[in-house]
């Protein structure tokens, strides 16, 4: 009866990954600086600066890779990165990013395009999680899409971060790290419909961006952050739910899950931002095309 409830408990927890593996060298500055070591590598598509594990692990939209193989990596001409949104946590040696990346350039200062209409242009919403032990890069997963919702802004749209991801939490209002990955996986289980828009912690203010759009509160998408998925065609599976940064002080929560049909398939990688244990905003960075076969990373 023992060995039945103990593998009852191990396959409920078996889509949840909280990561707090162990991170001896690498702060704060550190983990924000490797981001910029990488980022910048990208744009020079020169990785001989970036200092990995000999045995790193690397998935470009849930497709094991080798460093500098990705999609984004592969974009013809110069590479610029006008959106950044870097989320670390020294916790668990997980550094985070969201960016747009793009090849478009300009020949003057009135902004006649050089490329603007050739087939090698591209706008790119992109994902980048590292993971940090002894201040080598373990881990790198990518994910990119270069599609957006019909009408919606193109990536170039996006030029910074809302600035509510860098306000404090007060001291006594900071929710412990489990209590902040406990509230973004009950957002993935509102998305499945197992837990019902009026149960969901949302906060009043609550939006969600995703790829540039507004996807709450909208004109084509006018629900709410929880009354989105009354409909049930609005809902997904969500599994291989992984948290890797779950920062008290600043409420912010980076995840990353598989979306499964009736969309096609996915990995997104969604950042929350959290207060008083609601959900005040969601940004997700995905390939709206999906077809993903799986995240890569169903193991980790």
């Amino acid at each position: 009866m023992l060995f039945v409830l103990v593998s009852v408990v191990l396959t409920l927890l078996g889509s949840l990954v909280s990561v707090e593996a162990g991170n001896s060298t690498c702060d704060r500055k550190c983990l924000l600086q490797l981001l910029t070591i990488y980022t910048d590598a990208l744009q020079a598509k020169n990785t001989t600066a970036i200092p990995v594990d000999p045995s790193v692990r690397i998935t470009n939209n849930g497709a094991v890779t080798t460093l500098g193989n990705g999609m984004v990596w592969n974009t013809p001409g110069t590479l610029r990165l006008p959106y950044r949104h870097a989320v670390v946590d020294e916790v668990s040696g997980a550094a985070t990013i969201q960016a747009t990346v793009t090849n478009y350039t300009e020949n003057s200062l009135v902004g006649v395009p050089t490329n603007a209409t050739a087939n090698d242009t591209v706008w790119w919403f992109y994902s980048l999680r590292l993971k940090v032990n002894n201040s080598l890069i373990t881990e790198i997963e990518e994910l990119a899409g270069d599609t957006v919702f019909p009408g919606a802004p193109p990536a170039s749209s996006l030029l910074w971060p809302d600035r509510i991801w860098d306000t404090l939490i007060p001291s006594d209002e900071q929710a412990t790290r489990e209590q902040l990955q406990s509230v973004a996986n009950d957002y993935f289980s509102t998305v499945t419909g197992t837990i019902q828009w009026q149960d969901a912690p949302f906060h009043p203010e609550c939006n969600r961006l995703e790829d540039a759009d507004l996807t709450t509160n909208g004109l084509l998408f006018g629900g709410g952050c929880g009354t989105e998925f009354i409909n049930p065609s609005a809902r997904w599976n969500v599994t291989n739910r992984r948290f890797y940064v779950m920062d008290p002080v600043r409420g912010v929560v980076v995840a990353v899950a598989m979306f499964t049909p009736p969309t096609p398939a996915t990995v997104i990688m969604e950042q929350f931002k959290i207060e008083n244990g609601l959900i005040r905003h969601v940004e997700a960075f995905y390939d709206l095309e999906g077809q993903a076969a799986g995240s890569g990373w169903e193991s980790s």
